[in-house]
């Protein structure tokens, strides 16, 4: 194999191949120890043990001494240590130099090479380029390289040049009489535009390249509009959700899933998890959300989906009611866009949120208070008007205001937005009773009003801003126990406490 680096010319001295540094002694009496990366006639190069390169006169050298010193006392211990003529074993004592911000290294990354000239994990410690069989120093001279052997091939799988690029003679004429059809590769081939956004996933609709989703997502649009009576419905799939949509351009479907995966995203980030934690692995892998055109249209939809997605008659009914529900724990949410459009980002990263929290912190899976469940419905509520805010700029409750969800539920005023749930904290504190004695003491979501979720979401907000690490155990504990006592046991104070708390953030402004 031909070899490309600067220390061929070195190299070519050595009889035998053995690991030594040198040592460049001046005629003056001084010297300079390392390794010799180059030497010709009229000028000799060593890199000394700081990193520096010497260039030294060939006229005011002396002699060039080979030995065991590299100008490092705690590498000369190292190599002491090891088999000196092994590459490997230098290759490693040069990483672990390196890694401990010794400058040395490169020193004993040289002697490697000297032992194997083709010794891949000293090249790549000093930053050489490999390209086909050769290593290069130069990014110039690789990329030069490189394009030789991109030409190579090219000719020889029957490519001819075209625009500064290849292009396959079946599509020379094509590209001739349409050039916009064509776009180039990294690699410089000109390939059809269609052909490439299809391999992509994308769609050619309305004259947009739109991403198409899966071949379920396909699937899926096709036996919608068969079930519901030649309706449309755009499904796209993105990394853990499945949006339905009608109504809606596909391009801003693809939109919206590129904002619940934000959601997601901010989420993990919140909850202190991994990047790639996949909360809905268990639930099917995908949180699914169906967003009807009108009323009518979703209620059509459950008696069409019902027994396919398992809905419960509870479900069912609200979807009569209203035209929305949301299920937990089989990560569905249906809902209407006719009347509140201009809502429907704020619902989906709002939903998106309260899934990845109830997959996340459970509780004892039930609602209301006691041994038997403790849900926390204002804590979900919150946390996603939270991801609105911090996403959108704001959060907003969906419901309609005044919004019955059962016969003896009750009514209750739930208009309410983040932005204004400071003043409107400090507004109902000094004229009115605390709507909530204790954030303990309202679990059921059909009472929850517009001052319960602004009490709730500036408690929410000072927990996951001044006391996040609390906040997390918190959420931790609430898989095991009841919220509260989870939460005496993360923050080391009663919910009692915590209304003392937010008493002193009304008094003092927030």
């Amino acid at each position: 194999m031909r070899y490309q680096i600067v220390i061929c010319a070195l190299l070519a001295l050595i009889a035998a191949s053995t690991a030594r540094a040198d040592e460049v002694i001046r005629k003056d009496g001084k010297s300079v120890k390392g390794f010799v990366v180059s030497q010709s006639s009229k000028y000799v190069r060593v890199l000394d043990a700081s990193g520096r390169t010497h260039r030294i006169a060939m006229k005011d050298v002396d002699s060039i001494l080979e030995g065991p010193d590299t100008g490092d006392a705690d590498l000369n211990a190292k190599l002491g240590e090891i088999d000196a003529d092994d590459a490997d074993e230098l290759a490693e004592v040069a990483k672990e130099a390196k890694s401990g911000g010794n400058k040395a290294w490169k020193v004993v990354a040289m002697m490697a090479l000297r032992v194997d000239e083709e010794h891949a994990e000293a090249h790549e410690l000093l930053g050489h380029i490999l390209v086909g069989d050769e290593w290069f120093t130069s990014k110039k001279k690789a990329e030069a390289a490189r394009k030789k052997l991109v030409d190579k091939r090219m000719k020889e799988e029957g490519y001819v040049r075209w625009r500064s690029g290849w292009i396959s003679k079946e599509d020379r004429s094509k590209a001739s009489k349409d050039p916009k059809a064509f776009v180039k590769s990294e690699e410089g081939v000109w390939r059809e535009k269609a052909v490439v956004m299809r391999e992509k996933g994308y769609e050619l609709v309305g004259g947009k390249w739109i991403k198409a989703g899966t071949l379920q997502d396909k699937a899926d649009r096709a036996e919608f509009k068969k079930l519901m009576f030649g309706e449309d419905i755009w499904v796209l799939t993105t990394e853990h959700f499945r949006l339905y949509v009608m109504d809606t351009p596909p391009e801003e479907v693809s939109k919206l899933g590129e904002l619940v995966e934000q959601s997601y995203d901010w989420c993990l980030e919140k909850l202190g998890l991994e990047a790639d934690t996949n909360l809905f692995a268990n639930r099917g892998g995908y949180g699914h959300m169906w967003l009807m055109k009108d009323r009518d249209t979703s209620i059509k939809w459950v008696e069409k989906y019902r027994q396919k997605l398992s809905l419960g008659d509870g479900f069912a009914t609200l979807v009569q009611r209203s035209g929305n529900c949301l299920s937990s724990g089989s990560l569905l949410y249906v809902g209407v866009i006719d009347e509140a459009r201009s809502r429907v980002r704020h619902t989906l990263v709002n939903h998106a949120a309260q899934f990845v929290l109830k997959m996340w912190s459970p509780g004892l899976g039930g609602g209301g208070k006691g041994q038997k469940g403790d849900f926390s419905y204002w804590l979900y509520e919150c946390f996603g008007v939270h991801a609105e805010h911090e996403l959108l700029g704001n959060g907003v409750v969906v419901h309609s205001t005044l919004a019955k969800y059962g016969d003896d539920a009750g009514r209750a005023n739930k208009a309410f937005e983040t932005k204004d749930a400071n003043d409107r904290c400090e507004g109902y504190a000094r004229t009115t009773a605390d709507p909530i004695a204790s954030i303990d003491g309202l679990q059921d979501l059909n009472m929850l009003s517009g001052d319960h979720m602004a009490k709730g979401y500036t408690i929410l907000r000072w927990m996951m801003t001044s006391k996040v690490d609390e906040f997390r155990a918190w959420l931790k504990q609430r898989r095991t126990m009841r919220a509260m006592d989870a939460l005496e046991k993360a923050f080391g104070v009663s919910p009692t406490q915590v209304d003392d708390k937010w008493h002193d953030m009304v008094r003092d402004g927030f």
